[in-house]
């Protein structure tokens, strides 16, 4: 039996009588590491990362890169610290991808939300409806960098035909600051508005997701 090998078994069975919620945030990425990191003490890598990006949020925000340059944590270990948010992030799309009808910019927020969760760019989602307001598919159409993305509205325009939609919804994140759209965000959602119009699709919202919230660009013109 190695050193740390009660410590590990006793922690095991703490999170098997009562989950997380005994831990303490060293504790959880403690425990987290020894499915990558089998003999080695983990409690002294969990507080280098939480001694680097200052809580658990800013260590499973941080990237590969950054996450391997702290002592003590290689490239398996970083990949496991990117799954738990990618996974979270998976998990709460599909639950969401079950409510339907999309009929009114709440329920659209609340569907968006975790598709931009913890991404660090602005990406632009699209998410295509028949005309019950029933999800046909949602796909990534463009990312930028961490200040806008773009993407021509003719583009859309054509992807939303190729796939035979009735409705779409647009949406993009901020991932600094307000949701508030811009005014370019607004001239944006009016051309492609008209431009879908102009072949019998409904562009049903505009929705703008940051860290503060949702917001209705559609919305906000009523």
């Amino acid at each position: 039996m190695g050193i740390h090998d009660g410590h590990r078994e006793r922690m095991r069975e703490q999170f098997r009588k009562y989950g997380m919620d005994i831990f303490t945030d060293v504790q959880a990425l403690e425990f987290l590491l020894f499915y990558v990191i089998p003999r080695k003490d983990t409690n002294v890598i969990a507080h280098n990362l939480l001694n680097t990006f200052g809580n658990l949020n800013g260590v499973f925000m941080a990237t590969y890169e950054q996450l391997v340059q702290v002592e003590g944590v290689g490239g398996r270990a970083a990949e496991l610290i990117m799954l738990v948010t990618r996974l979270e992030r998976y998990i709460a799309m599909q639950k969401n991808s079950t409510s339907f009808p999309l009929c009114d910019s709440a329920k659209l927020i609340e569907y968006f939300t975790p598709i931009f969760k913890n991404l660090r760019n602005e990406n632009i989602y699209m998410l295509m409806l028949n005309n019950k307001l029933e999800q046909l598919n949602c796909i990534k159409l463009a990312e930028g960098n961490a200040m806008c993305a773009q993407i021509s509205p003719k583009v859309i325009l054509t992807r939303a035909i190729e796939h035979r939609c009735s409705c779409v919804a647009l949406a993009h994140n901020h991932p600094i600051g307000s949701s508030f759209p811009s005014s370019e965000d607004i001239q944006f959602t009016e051309k492609l508005e008209y431009l879908l119009k102009q072949c019998g699709i409904c562009l049903i919202d505009h929705i703008i997701i940051s860290p503060e919230g949702g917001t209705s660009i559609c919305g906000l013109r009523m």
